[in-house]
């Protein structure tokens, strides 16, 4: 039971963006598991919010894949309907038949959210995948808050904000949209290869944002 990035989509940005998370921690690894998706190992060597959180995921009771799609991939929205992601972001659904939860992810699209004065900030690509395994984590270990689980995502993201010096996002406002916000991005960390890399910012071009 842990964490796994679907081979279906783009597993290269996906590790990049966890590996982000982590603040480029060399602890994190990654190995085949099957044809469809490659299973995350980590046990942290240092500690804060984004470490935290994927060392967690990696011990919890379920099993969370992670999809990182490209704008205009289409993706249900839970009313039976198919929506663009770029327009929401990301979504994470509940436990399927086999005990999968999906988090899909929009790795390639400026989107935005809002601060309590009502200012555009930025949602870097990390920031919304954190978001989503936010979900994904509360679900698996049967704490999700059914009644407003956007204020308990914005919460726990609000915690890799402050990790990474961005500013905090309103917990009370779920709105946001396609658009670069303030403009301000994850800070480099180490500028390590993630697991599996081929370049100075392994597989994905960015390995930061």
């Amino acid at each position: 039971m842990t964490l796994f990035l679907s081979k279906l989509a783009n597993d290269g940005a996906a590790l990049v963006d966890v590996f982000t998370i982590t603040r480029c921690d060399s602890a994190l690894g990654v190995t085949a598991a099957t044809s469809q998706v490659d299973r995350i190992t980590y046990a942290k060597t240092s500690s804060g919010a984004g470490q935290d959180r994927i060392e967690a995921l990696v011990q919890s009771a379920g099993n969370v894949v992670i999809s990182a799609v490209p704008n205009g991939t289409n993706i249900p929205d839970g009313a039976g309907n198919m929506i663009p992601i770029n327009l929401v972001g990301g979504a994470t659904y509940p436990a399927d038949a086999n005990g999968l939860i999906q988090v899909a992810y929009c790795f390639d699209n400026p989107m935005f959210g809002f601060d309590t004065a009502g200012n555009q900030i930025s949602l870097p690509r990390s920031v919304i995948l954190l978001h989503e395994l936010s979900h994904a984590f509360h679900r698996a270990n049967g704490s999700f808050d059914a009644a407003d689980p956007e204020f308990q995502a914005i919460t726990d993201e609000n915690r890799y904000r402050a990790q990474v010096g961005l500013p905090l996002r309103d917990p009370n406002n779920h709105n946001g949209g396609q658009g670069p916000g303030d403009g301000l991005q994850i800070p480099t960390c180490t500028g390590m290869v993630p697991p599996g890399g081929t370049g100075p910012t392994g597989p994905s071009p960015c390995c930061s944002c």
